[in-house]
């Protein structure tokens, strides 16, 4: 079948998420039926581009495929006279016919984010990081190169011209193609081999490393790769003597779309990062595109590679550029301040004007245009925007977190001109868990807020509109009712995130020697309604904590690292600085009722607190003996060969007198339940009562059962550290919206069998996920609403939005915080930060509309 036809067959076209779900979907399905042996697409040339693995561009040859002829499996039996139109095995118990997963191929063709001029087509595609299967075929294609241990192969940048006669793409694979296997003939291989000799030196004596791993390729990932050219190749000529014209892109012309994504990352053998990162600018009349390649080697090297690709919209005028900077380790580390120096390594942009630059490239081409008449005798449509949307739509969203900023910056951007996008929150603050849930010594993680601060662009042209300090429930009259955001919006999108702990069913939790790690974060992350809270650390030896999810580890490091000099320059709350001052936290213990393998908290988690050993933290060990079994049996994927690296490097250490008399430690314990507890008096506790687990392996597989063995660990205080919960709004009973098991049902954002409504975040997945996911998730919700936006009929009701809510609140007297005021707030918080040599301090609700209350009543009396 032709593609014309195919195209006629689908006249809405599947998106590439909703595919690759499919198939991970159908994979999951099919896999206990003896799945077929996986045949890995070779590319065509070896200038070609990359075929990345569950991403195809083109329609399928045929939508419906011709059944083909399968071996039986084992479990069925094939009827003795098959139909001529059936092959479907039967169930030798029941004799039933078993119909197995579809075969099929889908036609994905990958709309362009946004067009400029009816002439340049920009694409961007984020996905989840790839699955087992996908690493298979990505490590078969790159013939023996292990891939990265965090890799986004289905990420990737698309620009091309509507007539095809220049297309541009940067993915993955084709970066990682282009990873050099002979170390040899690297620039500066100097500074690699005396990292490999480093690392044999490390590891000479190490059991648990074979140096056989190190195989001849480049492990720093290093990769020259400037793009793979689809068409066009031919129009570039060498040009390093024509710059980007940086006047142009820094004027006040305003962005009309952006994207930031990583395509790979490695933490090099926990000796320095490896990442390859990519961002977008579009403008009305140019685009942007950075590729920074960012490798650190610890105490070897610092490199960046920059590749940057401009184009001018009105002449047609391409430049790439391609720029080395690097330098020794320790050069920039002298160029670096503060008590921290090591900090600043980690910053890629302050790497970047600190580095010597080695060598520069560019290149350049020139396109002649189609007048529009020729592009029509020629029968080049014009593409489409993402969406096309009648009637401008107002949606209300509520919650101001990641999740709500990621939804609404990718509708917004995707089609601004239609859409009118207010977003409610209760407290003045916007950002929800990123300001009040990071860790404080985590401030790369905040760095999305950066991100958000893009909202600004369309709060001018009347896109968007804050109201901070705005409840929504029906529990005061200084609150919006649910029902009067249904009357006033289009659609609700629900965003808000969790406001309870998930506690464990545990006889005597209610003790005040037991508190969540839900008040604990906020506590420290001076959250006004918890940074007031007591927390008896100067009567406290030993805590226990009950989770080992990142959080937890979090936790570990506020108890134990020295609050002057490592938290006083950071965000923490200044009470709660106050209170670690004055700490007697001696031990840490950290309680899983699972195994080793079934650990939470991330692999750079635990080896940031093992390296706390510098600072005086000391990790205790863990529970490794009752893991040999397993561990002997078990082959471990990379995740958990690395973790249990990490933890018998580190495990059974002999410590001196010194180190006992003034150091202070933590420990892993595994296979411990809380039971109970021992109450020492009304505010401390004296131990935890636990039942201890076992491991067993049983009809094929290792499982965790109860030994039937009681035992105790000393503590005074426990912190409860087994997630968080979202509970539903006042009115959700009332007007139908599902609320289940901590979430709203949903079908990819979509609340099910409510109309109008919509989900995303910890709302909607019950409280899981980190920053990456939610990222991948806010895009999927975004596009699902823009789907249904070109469903709805042009003749529904026009809804007034912000111009009714604006009234409301004033009639009620309510105060809200737009984007204007919020930012004067956040000014404060730094400006007084700045004298305690700290980013900022955070502000109590209180004083932040107090503060903004006196600069309105002096801007109103002038």
């Amino acid at each position: 079948m032709s593609n014309q036809s195919n195209n006629k067959l689908f006249k809405n076209p599947i998106d590439a998420f909703t595919i690759n779900s499919a198939r991970e979907m159908h994979r999951l399905t099919t896999g206990s039926r003896n799945p077929p042996v996986l045949k890995v697409h070779q590319p065509n040339s070896e200038n070609g581009p990359a075929s990345i693995p569950n991403l195809n561009r083109d329609p399928a040859p045929d939508p419906i495929p011709t059944p083909t002829t399968a071996p039986t499996p084992a479990p069925f039996l094939v009827p003795a006279t098959p139909s001529p139109h059936c092959r479907n095995p039967l169930c030798k118990d029941c004799g039933k016919v078993i119909i197995p997963a579809p075969v099929a191929t889908f036609p994905v063709q990958d709309t362009p984010s946004i067009c400029i001029n009816n002439k340049w087509c920009i694409l961007t595609q984020r996905l989840p990081i790839l699955n087992a299967q996908e690493i298979e075929e990505f490590e078969a294609i790159l013939e023996g190169i292990p891939v990265p241990e965090m890799i986004f192969g289905n990420n990737k940048v698309e620009v091309f011209t509507v007539d095809k006669k220049f297309h541009i793409m940067f993915n993955t694979l084709d970066a990682l193609k282009l990873v050099e296997r002979n170390p040899s003939t690297l620039i500066k291989v100097s500074y690699a081999n005396e990292w490999f000799k480093s690392r044999q030196l490390k590891h000479a004596n190490s059991e648990n490393v074979s140096l056989e791993m190190y195989k001849p390729y480049d492990w720093t990932y290093t990769s020259h790769y400037k793009g793979t050219v689809l068409s066009g190749e031919g129009a570039w000529i060498v040009d390093n003597d024509r710059e980007i014209p940086l006047d142009k892109l820094s004027s006040n012309n305003p962005i009309k779309f952006y994207d930031d994504m990583i395509l790979y990352e490695d933490e090099l053998g926990d000796n320095g990062i490896s990442v390859l990162n990519i961002k977008i600018r579009v403008m009305s009349n140019c685009l942007l595109i950075l590729q920074r390649l960012f490798i650190r080697v610890d105490e070897v090297l610092v490199r960046i590679i920059d590749t940057r690709l401009y184009i001018d919209f009105e002449t047609g005028l391409i430049i790439r550029e391609q720029k080395l900077m690097q330098d020794d380790y320790q050069n920039v580390l002298a160029k670096a301040s503060g008590p921290d120096k090591k900090k600043w390594l980690r910053d890629n942009n302050w790497c970047s004007v600190n580095l010597p630059i080695l060598q520069v490239q560019r290149d350049s081409g020139q396109l002649n245009w189609y007048s529009q008449h020729e592009l029509k005798m020629i029968g080049i449509k014009q593409f489409r925007q993402i969406s096309t949307i009648n009637r401008r739509k107002k949606l209300a969203v509520i919650g101001s977190g990641p999740s709500a900023f990621y939804t609404v910056l990718n509708i917004l951007k995707k089609n601004a001109g239609n859409v009118e996008i207010d977003m409610f929150e209760q407290h003045p603050s916007p950002f929800g868990l990123v300001r009040y849930g990071v860790a404080p010594d985590h401030p790369e993680v905040k760095n999305c807020i950066d991100r958000f601060n893009d909202i600004s662009e369309f709060i001018t042209l009347g896109n968007f509109k804050y109201f901070g300090n705005v409840p929504v429930s029906k529990d005061s009259t200084k609150s919006l009712s649910l029902q009067e955001l249904y009357d006033n919006y289009n659609d609700i999108l629900y965003a808000y995130g969790s406001s309870l702990p998930n506690l464990p069913e545990v006889a005597g939790i209610e003790h005040p020697g037991i508190i969540s790690s839900y008040e604990f974060v906020n506590w420290y992350n001076g959250h006004p309604n918890h940074q007031d809270y007591e927390i008896p650390l100067k009567e406290v030896t030993d805590v226990s904590i009950v989770g080992n999810g990142n959080v937890a580890i979090d936790i570990v490091r506020i108890l134990l690292a020295p609050s002057d000099g490592y938290w006083s320059k950071t965000d923490i709350s200044s009470k709660a600085l106050a209170t670690l001052a004055e700490s007697r936290v001696k031990r840490v213990n950290v309680l899983a009722r699972r195994g080793v393998l079934d650990s939470k908290f991330t692999n750079k988690e635990l080896r940031e607190l093992l390296e706390m050993d510098k600072l005086g933290v000391y990790f205790q060990g863990w529970n490794d003996s009752s893991f040999k079994e397993q561990l002997a049996d078990v082959k471990l994927d990379r995740i958990n060969k690395r973790r249990v690296s990490l933890l018998n490097k580190y495990n059974h250490r002999e410590f001196s007198k010194e180190e006992v008399e003034n150091g202070k430690f933590w420990n892993l314990q595994y296979l411990k339940s809380p039971v109970g507890f021992k109450v020492h008096n009304e505010r401390l506790l004296s131990e935890t009562i636990v039942a201890e687990n076992q491991l067993l392996f049983k009809d094929g597989k290792w499982t965790i059962e109860q030994s039937g063995k009681i035992g105790a660990v000393k503590n005074q205080l426990v912190i409860l550290a087994t997630g968080y919960k979202c509970e539903p709004l006042k009115e959700f009973k009332e007007l139908g919206i599902p609320f289940e098991n901590g979430r709203i049902p949903n079908n990819n954002g979509k609340v099910e069998n409510v109309d109008h409504s919509y989900c995303v975040g910890w709302v909607s997945n019950a409280s899981r996920g980190n920053i990456n996911s939610t990222v991948a998730d806010s895009e999927v919700v975004a596009d699902t609403i823009l789907r249904e936006w070109e469903k709805e009929n042009e003749d529904d009701d026009e809804k007034k939005g912000r111009a009714v809510i604006v009234g409301i609140l004033k009639e009620r007297g309510m105060e809200p915080v737009d984007w204007e005021r919020w930012n004067k707030i956040h000014q404060l918080e730094k400006l007084q930060g700045s004298v305690k040599g700290k980013p900022y301090e955070k502000l109590a609700f209180n004083d932040m509309l107090d503060r903004t209350s006196q600069d309105k009543t002096r801007q109103d009396s002038d």
